[in-house]
This record gives C-alpha cells, sequence and structure tokens, in this order.
C-alpha cells in the first residue's frame, strides 16, 4: 500500500472555526496525492467521473457519489483521462467544529455511529457511502454550494450560517443512508461503549509517549468533558488512573523481567515525565517503592 502524505488542519481549515470547504477538479492519478489528513471529510462527487482509492480498495467515482473520510484513512480521488472532469466538493472540520453546536440532534449522533462503523470495518463499507439520484443532486448541490458561498465570501455571521447548512446536510446524509441499510448498521454498536474501547486501543498503542486529551476527543468526535465522563462510565477509571495503572503495570513486568534496570530510564520510558511522578504514582497503586518492587524480584524472582 502506498504511504500516504499527511494534511495538516493548519493548512486547510480556517482557524477561527476549524472548518472549510473546496471544489476541485481532480487531477490524473499521481501516487502523490495519496493522503490521510486530521479533520473529518466529506466528499461529494458533482461532476465527471474517475477513481476512489481509500485504504488501497479502488472504486468508480460519479456524479452524486458521497464519500465519508474520517480521520487517519488514507485515500485519494483521481481521473483516468483528461476529459473525465471530476469535480469534488470537499466538506472538512474537526470533531470540535461540530461539538460547538448548540443544535447538535441525533443526526450528529448517527453520523458518528456510522463514522465508528465505517472505522472499525472498512472494508464492509459500500464503494461508496451513499449516493443520491437524479432528482435528490440539486437539493444537495444546493446545500453545499450555499456552504461553499460563504465559506468563500466570509461576510459577518458567516460561521452560524454555516453551521446551519452542515446541519441539514448532515441530516440529508442520514435520511439518505437509512434508505438502504438493511441491516442498520447505526444499531449494531453502542456508540459510546465501542468508542471507548478504540480509545483504550489508541492508549495501549501510544502509552509510552504523551497522550494528549485533545487528540483523543478529536479522534472520538466527543467533547473533552462529554469523553472524560464516558470513559469513567464505561471503565470505572478517570482517563488519567486508567493510563498511569497501564504504565505502572508495563514497569512491573520490565522490572520483573529485567530487575536491573535504570529505574529513572524506566520512568521515561513508560511515559513519565520524570521519576518523581514515576516513583509517587508507583508507590499509589503497588504499595511499595520501584526500588522495593526490584529488590523484592531480585530476592524472589518475581
Amino acid at each position: 500500500m502506498k504511504k500516504p502524505n499527511i494534511i495538516y488542519k493548519k493548512d486547510y481549515l480556517d482557524k477561527n472555526c476549524s472548518f472549510g470547504i473546496s471544489y476541485v477538479n481532480e487531477s490524473l492519478n499521481n501516487p502523490e496525492m495519496f493522503h490521510i489528513h486530521e479533520f473529518i471529510e466529506i466528499c461529494y462527487v458533482a461532476g465527471g467521473c474517475g477513481k476512489h482509492d481509500i485504504d488501497g480498495y479502488t472504486s468508480d467515482a460519479g456524479k452524486g457519489d458521497l464519500f465519508i473520510i474520517d480521520l487517519d484513512m488514507g485515500y485519494q480521488f483521481y481521473s483516468e483521462n483528461p476529459d473525465d472532469n471530476l469535480m469534488t466538493y470537499n466538506v472538512m472540520f474537526t470533531s470540535g467544529f461540530i461539538n460547538d453546536f448548540e443544535f447538535t440532534g441525533d443526526e450528529f449522533k448517527d453520523f458518528n455511529k456510522f463514522r465508528l462503523f465505517k472505522n472499525f470495518f472498512p472494508r464492509l463499507s459500500p464503494k461508496h457511502d451513499l449516493h443520491f439520484d437524479f432528482g435528490e443532486q440539486s437539493e444537495i448541490e444546493y446545500i453545499i454550494s450555499r456552504i461553499y458561498d460563504e465559506y468563500q465570501k466570509k461576510q459577518i455571521g458567516y460561521i452560524p450560517v454555516i453551521k446551519g447548512y452542515l446541519t441539514v446536510f448532515i441530516a440529508k446524509i442520514m435520511q439518505g443512508l437509512s434508505k438502504y441499510s438493511s441491516d442498520d448498521v447505526f444499531r449494531l454498536y453502542d456508540t459510546n461503549h465501542e468508542m471507548i474501547q478504540k480509545i483504550i486501543e489508541n492508549i495501549r498503542q501510544n502509552y509510552q509517549s504523551k497522550i494528549n486529551l485533545d487528540e483523543l476527543a478529536q479522534k472520538s468526535l466527543f467533547s473533552k468533558g462529554h469523553l472524560c465522563n464516558t470513559f469513567k462510565k464505561e471503565t470505572g477509571m478517570t482517563l488519567s488512573e486508567y493510563i498511569n495503572r497501564l504504565r505502572i503495570q508495563e514497569a512491573c513486568k520490565t522490572i520483573e523481567n529485567d530487575p536491573h534496570i535504570n529505574l529513572s530510564e524506566l520512568a521515561y520510558k513508560i511515559g513519565f515525565g520524570g521519576y518523581k511522578q514515576f516513583y509517587k504514582i508507583f508507590v499509589e497503586i503497588v504499595g511499595m517503592s520501584p526500588k522495593e518492587k526490584r529488590d523484592h524480584s531480585l530476592k524472589f524472582g518475581k
């Protein structure tokens, strides 16, 4: 699989609202255009035809097709011939942009569920997430064009106007998906439970590094407050308690396997900012100091 380029939100999103929209005539196939990004993207094909490549799976793309691209999903659109004129609207936003909506309702919960399903099972997703037929295309294109115009002009009050049209746009997407989702993918998984499992997986893969709450919230499409409350409800621990217990658990395993390890180096290796913090939390969780644990392992072999 091609290694994707990284597209940063600072280069594509309005810093005032973490939102952006572009109208693009897609180029011919170029491996350099394969990319991932730090934001959510809804791509609507407004004209022409071409291909859509996502995580190594290629499908046709034509007028009326809509694709939902989540964070960290490698993809690209491209034309096969110069005359294909593959035109796409690309609606880009962070989870924070939606979380700031004062009128967020069920349409956003369903949108979140669909993103979650697709993120866990990308190979089961259809070639396009949704296709609007000829009769629906004019309405969808009117909504997107209004978002595009407001974004380009940036007149006073443009952000709430964009949010209003985006609410309608996402509601229309969910209405469209519900028409042919006979297996009812929106109810296959409880959003909170599955998302917390995804967050736990992310933490377990990255506990040795600094874990940023803002980044976890963005990946989950939850606000920071909702993420923290839901995590504690699902696990019985706060995020910091879980991270600390995971790190101390790994520290104990390391000490048991290598009792001669430098404890200060171990503190940094498992993600703590220094030995003092490591020592304090180790004692709170294990009931003995790291040195006492090491001495115990040397004496008893565990």
